[in-house]
């Protein structure tokens, strides 16, 4: 056996969790082995899995809760982990378009924040709907992640520099997160952040001392 694999058995592989590609080769089905992966990964990174998978069309929310149903059992490992994830997952929400949004989620919640929404409807003064990324509309704070490794040219920025403007004319603002920042300077982009919502929620009426 190679370095670095082991090898996971089992005496119960029901014809559902059984997928046979288009070369003859006999794999699990994404669901299935979604809840197998639960037992190695970290939370964080089983919620990225899931993320992605629901994102690629893999599964949806709903096939996972059914698979978790009839898989997860006391003793068995990952059940727990997997319940976890899932249970902190509503069905309705779209699934982030890149592991870099997900992080980013991820420790803006852990700092404190109210729930984003993902993919927001958002109108534009001429009728034009965008999706910014992450959004607070009620508070009017949207966040764009940009991956510079694959997002760029002057085309891009010229469009992204006139929607942002866009934006900030409805009254709104409108944050960039690079992927660099969010893999070398993660805490201090969010702290940042926090900040930038508090000076919002001073500036509603009422909102004083919050």
């Amino acid at each position: 056996m190679p370095s670095g694999v082991e090898v996971q058995r089992t005496c119960s592989l029901p014809a559902c969790d059984i997928v046979t590609r288009g070369d003859g080769i006999v794999v699990t089905a994404p669901p299935r082995t979604a809840f197998d992966a639960a037992r190695w990964l970290t939370n964080d990174d089983l919620e990225s899995l899931i993320e992605s998978g629901i994102r690629a069309s893999y599964f949806t929310v709903p096939t996972l809760v059914a698979v978790g149903r009839r898989l997860c059992a006391s003793g068995r490992p990952g059940s727990t982990r997997f319940a976890n994830v899932l249970s902190a997952r509503p069905a309705w929400r779209k699934p982030v378009d890149s592991d870099y949004e997900l992080r980013l989620e991820r420790s803006l919640r852990k700092r404190g924040f109210p729930p984003f929404e993902r993919q927001c409807r958002l109108e534009l003064s001429d009728g034009r709907v965008i999706h910014p990324d992450l959004g607070l509309p009620l508070h009017g704070l949207y966040i764009e992640v940009d991956h510079l490794t694959w997002h760029g040219g002057r085309m891009a920025a010229a469009y992204d520099c006139q929607r942002d403007l866009e934006i900030t004319a409805l009254g709104d603002h409108v944050v960039r997160v690079t992927d660099v920042a969010i893999d070398r300077h993660l805490g201090a982009t969010v702290d940042a952040l926090w900040r930038m919502w508090r000076r919002i929620l001073r500036s509603w009426p009422g909102e004083v001392g919050r």
